[in-house]
């Protein structure tokens, strides 16, 4: 299921008036987050009206099956290798190296998808829908679209991943009648992931979670983001016990923790922080996508948790530095 990290639909009228997408930036206080704008956005929260789609042009590939649009009813995996077009140039020689991103079309996963593909490394995108990946995914011969569903169990997650040398999970589950849907998403699903990495001898993974997943720990537990968050069938608890078995799993992992999410352009300088240490801020998907790509290739990103929000009191600095001094 698409997200982006760490993505919900239109919050209801009723919370939006009262929860925004969290403006304030703080280190250890309790009271940063008690003012809220206009609008939520957080990993596993997206509003699909909020982001303008990637057009897919040109003639449909030829390779492409029709008829089964959801890996949940598929018994196979399906894919499709799309022809050329105006993609994105690649800007370095990651050409052979395949990465797999989970949550493809989803509002952070989709500039995921660019961010690699102008990075020069060759994408294959988990979708649940085919027909929807050829209207929102840019169109290059890098980029390869499966069938895969974080739900649909290790086997078939498995076969999806097969010979991909990383894998981005920027799954979040949808609201729905289902109260148990999140934490089937981000909790299960990403430990799914975890297994079928495992399984298929992949050693590197960046999650996309969420600031204030251990908000319960750490004095936020009345912290009005973290309260509406979880209103969601607990998504900030699914989160982070999909973390915790990440992390004791044994696999290169980065996790990403990002406060409230814009679909606007960057602004600001990015504020990379130790993990429990910001309660409030937000920042563009697309810095979101650039640090997760980026974390790729830095080794100092290897085996963290960090919190990533902007700040116009930051430092301009490199991703690569900003990693090196969390240690």
């Amino acid at each position: 299921m698409a997200a982006t990290s760490a993505s919900l639909l239109v919050l209801p009228k009723i919370i939006s008036r009262t929860a925004g997408s969290i403006s304030t930036t703080s280190r250890r206080s309790p009271t940063c987050c008690t003012s809220l704008s206009s609008s939520l956005r957080f990993s596993g929260l997206t509003s699909p009206l909020s982001c303008p789609e990637l057009p897919f042009s040109g003639r449909e590939p030829k390779g492409l099956r029709k008829g089964q649009n959801s890996a949940s009813s598929a018994s196979r995996i399906i894919s499709m290798t799309s022809s050329r077009s105006s993609s994105p140039t690649p800007s370095s020689g990651n050409s052979n190296k395949i990465v797999f991103v989970a949550g493809a079309t989803g509002q952070t996963g989709k500039r995921i998808v660019k961010e690699l593909l102008m990075q020069g490394y060759e994408v294959r995108a988990g979708v649940r829908d085919i027909e929807k990946a050829k209207e929102t995914l840019p169109k290059s011969d890098n980029l390869e679209l499966v069938l895969a569903d974080v739900t649909g169990g290790a086997d078939l997650l498995g076969r999806a991943i097969a010979g991909s040398n990383a894998v981005i999970v920027a799954t979040g589950f949808r609201p729905s009648f289902d109260i148990t849907a999140s934490w089937k998403v981000d909790n299960i699903g990403t430990k799914t992931m975890v297994d079928a990495c495992q399984q298929r001898g992949i050693k590197r993974m960046v999650l996309i979670s969420s600031i204030l997943v251990n908000g319960a720990a750490i004095g936020q537990i009345f912290n009005p983001a973290y309260i509406v968050l979880n209103i969601f069938g607990l998504t900030l608890v699914a989160k982070l016990q999909a973390e915790k078995y990440m992390r004791k799993s044994g696999i290169d992992y980065t996790i990403i923790r990002p406060g409230g999410l814009k679909n606007d352009p960057p602004s600001g300088n990015i504020l990379l922080a130790k993990e429990d240490t910001l309660f409030g801020g937000s920042v563009s998907r697309d810095t979101v996508a650039k640090v997760a790509v980026e974390s790729l290739r830095i080794p100092e990103a290897s085996f963290k948790v960090v919190e990533l929000v902007s700040s116009p009191d930051a430092p301009p600095e490199s991703i690569q530095k900003l990693f090196a001094k969390l240690n």
